[in-house]
């Protein structure tokens, strides 16, 4: 007899917290236009990065991306303390950044 009972997958908090956080930055692209990407602005208004990649490290959330001035940029936060500002920020290249989530 075969069962049809399937055993829920199990995630930890962090992995819900980054879950959300994905669900968030998806929305706030779908309205960003050609001319812009999404940007995160780090540790107060003087630097805003330019995210390519989003991804969880064991309890921790890291955004990677570049600066205003194209430098890299990495962002490392405690799932507990992620506090994340996202601006529509003008695009660097031919052609907008996005997320591929």
């Amino acid at each position: 007899m075969t069962s049809k009972f399937q055993v829920p997958v199990l995630k930890s908090i962090p992995e819900y917290a980054f879950d959300a956080l994905v669900e968030e930055m998806k929305r706030f692209q779908t309205r960003l236009s050609d001319e812009t990407e999404l940007g995160i602005v780090a540790n107060g208004p003087g630097l805003t990065i330019h995210v390519d990649d989003l991804r969880l490290s064991g309890q921790m959330v890291v955004f990677d991306g570049v600066d205003s001035e194209g430098r890299a940029a990495r962002l490392i936060q405690h799932y507990t303390q992620v506090n994340v500002q996202m601006v529509a920020v003008p695009k660097q290249q031919e052609k907008p950044r996005r997320i591929g989530f």
